[in-house]
């Protein structure tokens, strides 16, 4: 079973369904409505995956990377788990500094919000161990308890 979700989800019956990519810009995002019931009894379950990545390709490499995953009834999403870390390419004058996450809704919802920011340096000063120059990404996703991906908005450092 993928990533030990039989660990944290036992008795369930794990199904595959392909997430589906929705553009926010050509179709309005639903707004998340919480399970009147609370957090739902998990019989069948659908689990799925999304990775994104922030910062740039050039001199090596650097960018923070947001995994993803979350399962649902097909109704009210009953598990998530996000973590970001960083990927600094080996390039002496650039430094992964710091990601988090902030999110909202999620288990026993039927959406969940989710927004990396990324603080990444390239301008690291490796003789001091300092930045000269820090920039900021963020980037903000919504997931369905269906499968959908909506992107909602960014910030390119």
């Amino acid at each position: 079973m993928a990533r030990g979700l039989n660990k944290n989800v036992p008795h369930a019956e794990l199904r595959v369904v392909a997430p589906q990519f929705i553009d926010s810009r050509d179709a309005k995002v639903v707004p998340p409505v919480r399970n009147p019931k609370g957090t739902s009894s998990i019989t069948i379950l659908s689990c799925w995956g999304h990775t994104t990545d922030q910062g740039w390709a050039g001199g090596g490499g650097l960018w923070s990377r947001t995994e993803v995953t979350w399962c649902s009834d097909g109704t009210w999403i009953n598990y998530t788990v996000a973590n970001c870390f960083g990927i600094d390419g080996g390039y002496p004058t650039y430094e992964f500094i710091s990601c988090q996450i902030n999110q909202v809704y999620g288990a026993g919802w039927s959406g969940w919000d989710v927004k990396t920011i990324a603080n990444l340096c390239d301008a690291w000063i490796p003789l001091w161990g300092s930045c000269a120059h820090n920039r900021t990404f963020w980037e903000r996703w919504a997931y369905g308890a269906q499968g959908q991906i909506y992107f909602l908005e960014n910030h390119d450092g």
